[in-house]
């Protein structure tokens, strides 16, 4: 793995932390890569969709509900957008095409 993509892997996970942090009003030592949403975290299904909908927010894409209910920890998510970030990039202020 070059040390660019190391930089970037990091400065996404902190950014997923920030984001859970943020939203679930949690303090940041009880929240690491590894937590559950539902478990570690007690997130309810409110939680969550309030979750996804800021990440696809901030990474511009949509998180379809059947990839959605595949992200059961934190990582999970950080592999998922890290994953599709590239495929579906466009401006997160852009709206996504009419269907």
């Amino acid at each position: 793995m070059s040390p660019e993509k190391s930089v970037e892997q990091e400065a996404l996970e902190r950014e997923v932390l920030d984001i859970v942090i943020e939203q679930l009003q949690v303090d940041p030592s009880t929240v690491s890569l590894e937590k559950s949403f539902s478990e570690d975290l007690s997130t309810d299904s409110l939680d969550l969709t309030e979750l996804i909908m800021a990440f696809e927010e901030r990474f511009g894409f949509e998180i379809p509900q059947e990839e959605a209910e595949k992200l059961h920890i934190v990582k999970d998510v950080v592999d998922y957008i890290q994953k599709n970030r590239s495929e579906n990039k466009r401006p997160p202020s852009e709206k996504p095409p009419a269907a």
